[in-house]
């Protein structure tokens, strides 16, 4: 989980040089200068994109590291050679839903769905080696603080997180105008438009903390072994 976490902060140093130079440029006549000494004013239209940009430079930041950290716990899982009866239960419904997903799946017919349905009796009572990959739990771009925490309750993973994060809230702006950027609902420069740099710089360090506190949360569930099932005391 360790390269997880050097990798957040690598990207948040890359954030936090997107912004430098997004306030470099917002500066009050700032201007491009080009070769054979060309000036370019930096117009307004511009900046509104830049400031939009911002929103899924962040939404990139959340996806990735929530992503990696429980494909982390997955590999773990994986490396220490469990079985069904060595993990705790949310992991087991974890792994039976994903297997559902392909028993249910419309495209399959009877006979597929049986192999699947009887595969997965049989690697419970062989004690067969767990495996969970990214369609366990897919995100796919709907990700603020509320699907976190749900994803985090699934494993049972805390999902307590510092007071400079507020709750994550600003991650629902975050996730809203990252879609409606996606699905053209609304324009860079009109996205731009609603946002100072003040608003944008107060959005970038809550999403950075909150995230920075769930994944050091999944550090500790790994390190923790948090995944594996623990017998009631006697």
């Amino acid at each position: 989980m360790q390269k997880v976490i050097d990798d957040f902060e690598k990207r948040v140093q890359e954030v936090d040089k997107y912004f430098r130079y997004l306030k470099h440029l917002s500066t009050p006549g700032a201007l491009l200068t080009l070769p054979q000494s060309i000036s370019v004013k930096i117009e307004a239209e511009f900046l509104d994109m830049m400031k939009a940009n911002s929103l899924l430079i962040l939404y990139n930041l959340i996806e990735f590291a929530i992503r990696q950290g429980i494909l982390e716990i997955y590999s773990k899982i994986e490396q220490d050679g469990s079985c069904y009866e060595t993990l705790r239960r949310e992991i087991r419904e974890i792994w039976i839903k994903s297997h559902y997903r392909k028993v249910f799946n419309p495209e399959s017919n009877w006979n597929t769905a049986q192999k699947e349905a009887a595969l997965m009796v049989e690697k419970v009572a062989n004690k067969s080696l767990i495996q969970l990959g990214e369609e366990a739990v897919p995100l796919s771009g709907n990700l603020d603080a509320k699907e976190i925490r749900r994803i985090c309750e699934l494993h049972k993973i805390s999902y307590a997180v510092a007071p400079g994060a507020k709750g994550g809230y600003q991650l629902l702006a975050v996730k809203t105008k990252r879609n409606e950027l996606s699905h053209g609902n609304i324009s860079f420069p009109e996205c731009g438009q609603e946002l100072t740099l003040d608003d944008l710089e107060e959005v970038k360090n809550e999403v950075i903390i909150f995230i920075r506190c769930i994944i050091n949360n999944m550090k500790d569930y790994v390190d923790n072994k948090q995944y594996a099932f623990s017998p009631p005391p006697p």
